[in-house]
């Protein structure tokens, strides 16, 4: 449980006026009250109020999906090991720079454009273990921003992403994640991007799809994201992609306790009480593969 407390929660009360430390403690005293899901954090615990803009209820019902959702998708969350991963293939990584909306911004990007590599489970643990070490680390931001560089990218690539995995990344992406999504944004398009957005749209809500974007060049990027913000490659002042990747490993290296203890965080389905059904039906397709 130690090796997952790697952000200092009191400084969160101090950062948001709507957070409220009973408010908090009601929602841990509510996790000793269910046997299934697993011990959680002070700062887990901050950080699905927040995401939920301090609704309890909905705080629950997300937690719930999270854990479960972790559980129950171990192609996505099992294996957490960094030195298993691989960083030649694929970069997911939290850029230094916030947007002036104070958004932290995470920019993907294929580096070896062979699709024999690519894996779509392995792209979503990238993208989930870069979110959960940045916002259990640094706490809860104004939102976060996903830049996704398509350079690199074939129709080879986007034939491994199946519909099963597409719903079950969507579904905790929507309903399971800490986290406030304020913008998918897919550069340097090329003709895979029409098939890309017609595999994934199907799968998000309205909200979400009214904040993706797509850009046919970088000056329609600028108009979101500052050039200060953005990597060297896209045009941008904020490092080389080659230091950025570095960067991304040096850091999950230097967290490994952190995500070992993570994926500790699982639900006994054996405990899980006969009444507790929050996830409902929309979670049991998730399962057949």
């Amino acid at each position: 449980m130690d090796q997952l407390i790697i952000g200092d929660v009191e400084k969160e009360y101090v950062k948001c006026p709507e957070l409220q430390k009973e408010d908090v403690t009601k929602i841990l005293e509510w996790m000793e009250t269910q046997p299934h899901l697993p011990k959680m954090t002070e700062m887990q615990a901050v950080l699905f109020l927040h995401s939920n803009y301090f609704d309890s209820e909905k705080s629950k019902r997300c937690i719930e999906n999270f854990f479960t959702t972790r559980s129950r998708c171990p192609e996505f969350f099992a294996n957490l090991n960094p030195k298993e991963m691989d960083f030649d293939t694929m970069l997911y990584s939290e850029l230094p720079k916030r947007t002036p909306e104070g958004y932290k911004i995470v920019y993907a990007k294929i580096m070896d454009p062979d699709p024999d590599r690519y894996t779509f489970p392995m792209q979503i643990k990238f993208f989930d273990m870069v979110s959960m070490l940045m916002l259990n680390r640094d706490g809860t931001s104004e939102g976060q921003v996903v830049v996704h560089d398509l350079d690199g990218i074939t129709f080879s690539h986007v034939a491994k992403m199946n519909f099963v995995q597409l719903r079950k990344f969507f579904f905790y992406l929507q309903e399971s994640m800490p986290v406030r999504i304020r913008g998918m944004h897919f550069i340097n398009l090329g003709t895979v991007v029409e098939k890309i957005m017609s595999l994934i749209k199907p799968f998000m809500r309205k909200d979400l799809v009214k904040i993706l974007y797509t850009h046919a060049d970088v000056e329609g990027l600028l108009k979101y994201i500052p050039k200060e913000c953005l990597p060297n490659n896209l045009g941008g002042e904020a490092g080389d992609v080659s230091d950025i990747l570095r960067k991304t490993k040096e850091d999950f290296y230097e967290n490994e306790e952190f995500f070992a203890a993570e994926e500790l965080q699982v639900v006994d389905e054996s405990k899980r009480p006969k009444d507790s059904n929050i996830l409902g039906n929309s979670f049991k397709n998730l399962a057949i593969d």
